[in-house]
């Protein structure tokens, strides 16, 4: 992909939550978001979810890698089981998108 039309973020799944817990993407890119996921946390059923972006995937232990291709500006809600998390898109919870 050419520089400039995408965007990468690195999310830690450790035991005491996210890290970081919420995270920044500029708008109109396509997002290379990966999760990664520490020896044991990820447990049979574990999976990242976001309502806005209608996402649930299974994750393992080590990196899940998801691609979105050029959400909307806005910021999203996240979590698998107990822990939760914010990213935004843009400009940030004044946009559209928020999800709650």
């Amino acid at each position: 992909m050419a520089a400039g039309l995408f965007a990468d973020g690195r999310i830690g799944c450790l035991a005491a939550g996210f890290n970081p817990r919420n995270i920044d993407f500029r708008p109109n890119v396509m997002i290379k978001l990966v999760v990664s996921v520490s020896d044991g946390v990820a447990a049979s059923g574990f999976s990242f979810e976001s309502d806005a972006l209608d996402l649930r995937a299974a994750l393992h232990k080590g990196d899940n890698v998801f691609l979105l291709k050029n959400p909307k500006p806005g910021t999203f809600k996240f979590h698998a089981g107990s822990h939760a998390g914010t990213f935004a898109v843009g400009s940030g919870t004044d946009e559209p998108g928020i999800d709650g």
